[in-house]
């Protein structure tokens, strides 16, 4: 009788064994089928929103034929590397961000010559107007082509994984940054879960308004209204640089001229990461600027933000 015990058991042992063994086998292979099921939900969801473009316009990118081919005959400096011009210029006229990456993605397979840098710069920008448009696929579509050409693409990997909703992975590549490198990977943490477009229209403000030394007392007034709004203190910049130049890292008021005759009245409020910067032509303009810098601002999850990007009383030049 022991040395039956003594056979049993370890029979049992090794039977449990083997099951483990296959249920853990079953267990792989299901979460292999999962991944599989998917990544064909995605390359599915990818094809659709590509096919609810196409049928969305009646010319790519909602461009007759002559308009279309002047963007794309555009060498790549002004095509995407130059304010107001190209891409940029179409996207801010404005149109839905979607239609400037399907501009870029016509330009792309145009330009099939271009260094392997601007491939990557334009794929890059692609991949932020799909995702501000909400095509979230189509935008990983372009993520994945960069992480193919450089592995260790921490922005794309980051990117891709706010787009997933994946916080882990927004971490691990946060984590393969040095300190103070991680800036833009830190914003993408603090706003998880909210929408790619939110992000990229909204930015925090500067903790600071400054003026520059020999301010009158109605620009001061007009900077102390800026204040009392946003509950920032004004400083002075005694040595504030001259000559067209501003201090970064604050909210910056100055009335400065503009255009070839001094009879030009208007102002410019430019708002980006750093800093924000408010030129007027004049006091009166100064003071307009600033009421519409603080209707435009938003209180968000116990932060003041501003819209990204630049906002004018001039007419702009196409």
């Amino acid at each position: 009788m022991a040395r039956l015990v003594r056979n049993v058991i370890p029979a049992v042992a090794v039977v449990g064994f083997a099951a483990s063994l296959w249920l853990l086998y079953q267990a792989r292979a299901s979460l292999r089928e999962r991944d599989e099921q998917v990544q064909r939900l995605r390359e599915r969801l990818a094809r659709l929103e590509v096919d609810v473009a196409r049928l969305s316009s009646t010319h790519p990118v909602g461009l007759p034929p002559d308009e279309l081919e002047a963007y794309l005959s555009l060498p790549y400096k002004e095509f995407d590397a130059t304010p107001g011009s190209g891409h940029r210029r179409f996207r801010d006229q404005p149109r839905n961000p979607k239609q400037a990456g399907e501009l870029i993605e016509a330009y792309l397979e145009r330009h099939t010559d271009l260094p392997l840098n601007q491939r990557t710069n334009l794929q890059g920008h692609a991949a932020q107007l799909f995702a501000m448009g909400g095509m979230y696929e189509r935008a990983i579509t372009h993520l994945d082509r960069l992480r193919a050409q450089n592995p260790r693409d921490t922005w794309a990997d980051a990117t891709k994984a706010f787009l997933l909703s994946d916080r882990a992975g927004l971490l691990a590549a946060r984590r393969r940054m040095a300190d103070g490198e991680g800036a833009d990977l830190d914003y993408l943490i603090d706003r998880f879960g909210e929408s790619y477009l939110d992000i990229c229209r909204w930015t925090p403000i500067c903790s600071t308004i400054r003026v520059p030394a020999g301010a009158s007392a109605s620009h001061r007034a007009t900077a102390d209204q800026l204040a009392t709004a946003f509950g920032l203190p004004v400083t002075v910049a005694p040595n504030a640089p001259t000559e067209g130049g501003i201090p970064g890292g604050c909210i910056w008021l100055e009335v400065r001229p503009m255009g070839g005759t001094p009879d030009v009245e208007g102002y410019v409020i430019l708002h980006a990461n750093k800093s924000t910067v408010i030129t007027a032509t004049n006091e009166q303009r100064l003071d307009a600027a600033v009421k519409r810098f603080i209707e435009s601002s938003r209180q968000h999850n116990g932060k003041r933000q501003a819209p990204f990007g630049l906002a004018t009383s001039f007419e702009l030049a196409r």
